[in-house]
């Protein structure tokens, strides 16, 4: 889900659980969305879905740099219900302990949980409301928001989509966007 979807949300999963019957939907934004455009979204799907958490990912060796540049990374770890820090395998233990504090600064609720390449126990994600209330309503449901907070196109972050005519050199690919990639790149998939 990127920001796009937002005001259509609530046709989306309607639609989704009409044609698959889903006992669990999970809503994964976009890399640069901000949960918290969402979340109003979100509250409309109640009469249809529970809503669990929020879970954002934190790339450990590129975080500071990413939290100082765009306010979306700071959003993103204020929305959260649950940070999950990854790649720790990358840093040392002094900055995982600087990163550990600067989150928390952002977010004193939140559960973190860390990890290397992704590998942790999914039923901490799914299944379990870290903020659930004694009347079955979830804090996320009540917290303070903004009418639209910053997205990343206000940090002057843009997309870009290149389609190839021919297949790529895997060896050269590879090369690529592990050697000559600029750090103002931040996301590339294929």
């Amino acid at each position: 889900v990127c920001c796009s979807l937002i005001g259509n949300l609530k046709s989306a999963v309607g639609r989704l659980l009409s044609e698959f019957h889903p006992d669990i939907v999970v809503l994964e934004t976009t890399g640069l969305a901000n949960p918290f455009n969402l979340l109003e979204d979100l509250d409309e799907l109640q009469e249809q879905v529970r809503f669990d958490s929020v879970t954002t990912v934190v790339d450990a060796a590129e975080a500071a740099a990413t939290l100082d540049r765009y306010a979306v990374a700071q959003d993103q770890v204020r929305a959260a219900d649950i940070l999950l820090i990854n790649k720790i395998d990358l840093v040392g233990e002094k900055v995982l302990e600087g990163l550990r504090a600067r989150l928390a600064a952002l977010n004193t609720r939140a559960t973190v949980v860390s990890a290397t390449q992704g590998s942790f126990p999914p039923g901490l994600l799914y299944g379990t409301d870290p903020l659930e209330t004694g009347d079955g309503a979830s804090e996320a449901s009540r917290r303070l928001r903004a009418d639209h907070r910053p997205t990343h196109r206000r940090d002057g972050i843009q997309s870009f989509k290149c389609d190839l005519s021919t297949p790529l050199d895997r060896e050269t690919f590879l090369n690529t966007i592990t050697q000559k990639i600029p750090a103002t790149v931040l996301r590339i998939k294929g």
